[in-house]
C-alpha cells in the first residue's frame, strides 16, 4: 500500500540549516535578477533621452549625455555608477549575450556582470564568445573580479608611456594576457629605446595618496580625538598617528570654538554679492577678491570645506575639481558682482561645472556653505559641504582668542592656535 507524503511534511523534515541556506541562495538569485531589471530600465531611459535630444537637434555625439545626471539625482546615486549601468546595459544588449542571459537568470550579480564586461572591452568578435564563455564558466567571485579589473586598469595606464599606440581597451586585453602568461608586466609598444616606461623597474607602482585630517593636539598625544580619513570616515587617534609618521603636513586654520566644529577661517559674512556697498568694496575687499582666480590660501580653504564636488550625489574629490563662482565673476566690472570670496565659491568637477554653465541646472549659495540647486524640472535640492575640516572638534585654550568678524571684514583675523594638520 503506497503512502503519499505532502510537500509540507517534506519541508518540515528538512533541517533548519539547509532551509536557511536555500533561502539565502534564492534571495541572492532574486537580488541579481532585480539588479538586471534596474540596468535594463536605466538603459531604456538613456534611449528615451537620446530620442528627445535627437528631436531637439542635439549633436549626436552628445546625445543622451544628461541621462545619467537625471537618474543619479532622482535615485540618490553617484553619477559614475549610473553611467556604468548604462554602459553595461548597452554592452549586454549589443555584444555580451551570454553575460546578459546569466545576469537575467540570476547566475551572476551586478558586480560580476560589470567586471566581465570590463574584461571583454576591445576583444574582437571572433574571440568574444569563447572568452566570455570561459570567464562565465569560471564563476569568478565579485571581490576577486573587481581586484582583477582594477589591476588591469592600473597596468594599462601606468605600465606604458603616452606614446603607446594602443587604445585603453586594447591595453587592458594585453594586460590580461600578461597576467595569464606569468610576466605580470605590460610592455610599451612606443618603439623608443629610451621609453620611460621601459626604463622604469618592473613592479614599481605609484604610492597611494592617503589624506587624513587630525587635530595637532591628537598628534602630540594631548588627547585622543578621532581623525578623518578621506573616502572612509572617522578613524582612531592611534591609526592617525601611525599614518602621520611618514606624512606630509598641510595646516588648516580654524576658529577655536567650545565643543562643536569650528568654521574654517575666511568664510565671508556677506552671503550674496548683489547689493554690496561701494564703501565695502573700497575699504574691505582686497585685490584678490576682484580677481578671477582665488589665491592659494583661499583655494585650499574651499577644498578643505567642500571635500567633494558640490553637485548632488557627486563624489569627485575636491582636489580634482574646479573652483566655481556661484554668481558669475564680472570680468569687466568685478565690483558689480561675483566676488572671489568664500561665500561665492564652490568645488565643481569639470563635468558638472560645464552643466552649470550650460544653464539647465541653476545654483545659489544659501549660507553656511550650503548650495541650493534647481533641476531642469524645477526640483530644489540642497547640498552640504562634506570636507574633512567640517568633521573636526576644536576647543579653546587659555590665552587664545578668536575675535568676532566685523561687518565689513570677509576674513576676520584670529590669534588662536592652529589645532589641525
Amino acid at each position: 500500500m503506497g503512502h503519499n507524503i505532502s510537500s509540507a511534511a517534506v519541508l518540515d523534515a528538512t533541517p533548519p540549516g539547509i532551509v536557511a541556506i536555500e533561502s539565502l541562495r534564492t534571495g541572492k538569485t532574486m537580488l541579481a535578477q532585480a539588479q538586471y531589471r534596474q540596468v535594463v530600465a536605466v538603459t531604456d531611459f538613456y534611449d528615451l533621452c537620446c530620442e528627445e535630444d535627437e528631436r531637439r537637434g542635439i549633436n549626436p555625439a552628445h546625445s543622451g549625455s544628461h541621462a545619467a545626471v537625471e537618474v543619479s539625482v532622482a535615485l540618490g546615486m553617484n553619477e559614475p555608477v549610473v553611467t556604468a549601468w548604462i554602459d553595461l546595459g548597452l554592452a549586454l544588449r549589443h555584444r555580451l549575450h551570454g553575460t546578459r542571459a546569466a545576469f537575467a537568470g540570476g547566475q551572476i550579480d551586478l558586480d560580476q556582470a560589470r567586471v566581465v564586461a570590463s574584461m571583454l572591452v576591445g576583444v574582437s568578435d571572433p574571440k568574444l564568445k569563447q572568452l566570455e564563455t570561459a570567464i562565465l564558466d569560471g564563476h569568478l567571485p565579485a571581490a576577486d573580479a573587481h581586484t582583477l579589473a582594477m589591476r588591469l586598469r592600473e597596468m594599462s595606464i601606468h605600465d606604458v608611456c603616452a606614446d603607446d599606440p594602443r587604445t585603453l581597451p586594447q591595453r587592458r586585453v594585453d594586460a590580461l594576457t600578461a597576467l595569464a602568461d606569468g610576466t605580470g608586466y605590460l610592455p610599451c609598444l612606443c618603439g623608443r629605446e629610451q621609453c620611460p616606461a621601459r626604463v622604469a623597474a618592473v613592479g614599481t607602482r605609484r604610492a597611494p595618496l592617503i589624506q587624513v585630517v587630525v587635530n595637532a593636539s591628537t598628534l602630540l598625544g594631548l588627547d585622543d580625538l578621532p581623525a578623518h580619513l578621506e573616502g572612509y570616515g572617522p578613524i582612531s587617534a592611534d591609526s592617525a598617528r601611525t599614518l602621520a609618521a611618514d606624512g606630509v603636513f598641510q595646516c588648516i586654520h580654524t576658529l577655536a570654538t567650545e565643543g562643536d566644529a569650528g568654521h574654517i577661517l575666511g568664510i565671508s559674512p556677506v552671503q550674496k554679492s548683489h547689493g554690496i556697498s561701494a564703501t565695502y568694496i573700497r575699504t574691505a575687499a582686497s585685490r584678490s577678491e576682484l580677481t578671477y582666480a582665488p589665491g592659494t590660501a583661499l583655494d585650499r580653504r574651499i577644498r578643505a570645506r567642500d571635500g567633494n564636488c558640490r553637485f548632488p550625489n557627486c563624489q569627485v574629490p575636491a582636489r580634482l575639481c574646479d573652483i566655481d563662482h556661484t554668481t558669475p565673476f564680472d570680468r569687466v566690472h568685478p565690483e558689480n558682482g561675483g566676488l572671489t570670496v568664500e561665500s561665492n565659491l564652490a568645488c565643481l568637477c569639470r563635468r558638472h561645472h560645464r552643466l552649470k554653465t550650460e544653464g539647465s541646472w541653476t545654483v545659489r549659495q544659501v549660507g553656511a556653505g550650503q548650495l541650493e540647486w534647481t533641476t531642469p524640472r524645477g526640483e530644489i535640492i540642497r547640498t552640504e559641504p562634506e570636507g574633512a575640516a567640517n568633521e573636526l572638534t576644536h576647543t579653546t585654550s587659555e590665552g587664545c582668542s578668536a575675535p568676532a568678524p566685523s561687518d565689513c571684514s570677509p576674513t576676520a583675523p584670529t590669534t588662536c592656535r592652529t589645532p589641525n594638520t
